[in-house]
């Protein structure tokens, strides 16, 4: 796996110099728990966020980021939260860069537990509108919600005007961009005419999933900009980034290229689904167009995943594998 990784970062940016060019702005990365007892800015601002207007503090210090993908944002602008759920913990990208942030648990990115965000001191609580105890949370610290839905560069700049550190977000971005242009010609060449899917079989059936909700969507949907099969556009449910559909609907649903994973490690289940002949006569499969990758690695959506997952599309398309 190290050796996986250390190759995938090979490709496009690195954040080791966009983390240079971080700490150009702010200073370097400021670790949310250098000190439990340290006061919180004294200036607040007004944020328009999911949830409403919401006064926040002008440079927070002590944020606890609930939702399972913004620890990587934060990191990216140079912060390092003071709370994570047990999810964002497993993100093979972030574990070296999470030393020491409490683990909020299974079910922290909806309800997180009272008592444990309270002995945090958290002077700024930021998460999914899924939060179920928000009400509760208000009374320790602001807290800012987002929809899952929003797209991730338009999050980054919200991120980053909340932390106030809204030109790191846009120097991020702007060596992003530039990144994907160097490749998008190649990328564009391969996809001409063709589709793409994202697949995650199992033993209930195939997940699929559009663009914006990891696993690589952002990158081939939105960067390269990617065609899906029509007929798998119309199995999504509005405001929903996956959709469950049977194996004996692929046929007339599966893209010309397939990126797959066994969905949450379901071996088994996903192996149920390679062995069967449906899998087998699709023509991604016939032609070699099916590209299988790892869960974890391919399943996060956030700076340092892309960054990752940009060398595993690149590698996968341009060399075949």
């Amino acid at each position: 796996m190290k050796k996986l990784l250390q190759r995938y970062f090979l490709y496009g940016i690195t954040l080791l110099a966009i983390g240079c060019m971080l700490s150009a702005c702010s200073g370097g990365a400021e670790p949310g728990n250098k000190n439990a007892d340290e006061p919180a800015a004294a200036k607040t601002k007004t944020f328009i966020a999911a949830n409403g207007a919401v006064e926040v503090p002008a440079n927070p210090l002590r944020i606890v980021a609930l939702a399972p993908n913004y620890a990587g944002y934060l990191l990216a602008l140079g912060i390092t939260p003071i709370g994570v759920p047990e999810f964002t913990l497993g993100n093979p990208y972030l574990k070296t860069k999470l030393g020491g942030v409490a683990n909020l648990g299974a079910n922290g990115a909806t309800e997180p537990t009272i008592e444990q965000v309270l002995e945090l001191k958290p002077d700024l609580i930021i998460g999914l509108t899924a939060v179920k105890n928000t009400e509760q949370l208000q009374k320790i610290a602001p807290v800012v919600t987002f929809e899952s839905t929003k797209n991730n560069k338009e999050l980054m700049l919200d991120l980053g005007k909340l932390t106030n550190r809204e030109q790191q977000a846009q120097a991020w971005l702007a060596q992003w961009e530039k990144n994907i242009s160097r490749y998008k010609p190649q990328i564009e060449a391969i996809a001409k005419g063709r589709t793409f899917s994202i697949l995650y079989p199992s033993a209930k059936g195939i997940y699929m999933f559009r663009e914006g909700y990891g696993r690589g969507t952002e990158i081939l949907y939105g960067d390269f900009g990617v065609a899906m099969p029509e007929a798998a556009k119309r199995t999504f449910e509005p405001g929903k980034g996956f959709s469950l559909v049977s194996l004996e609907s692929l046929p007339d649903l599966a893209g010309d290229y397939i990126f797959a994973s066994p969905w949450l490690g379901d071996a088994a289940g996903a192996g149920t689904v390679y062995d069967s002949p449906i899998w087998k006569g699709l023509p991604a499969v016939r032609e070699g167009r099916v590209f299988h990758v790892d869960y974890d690695i391919f399943t996060f959506s956030d700076p340092y995943s892309w960054e990752g997952q940009l060398g595993i599309i690149l590698d996968k398309l341009l060399s075949g594998r």
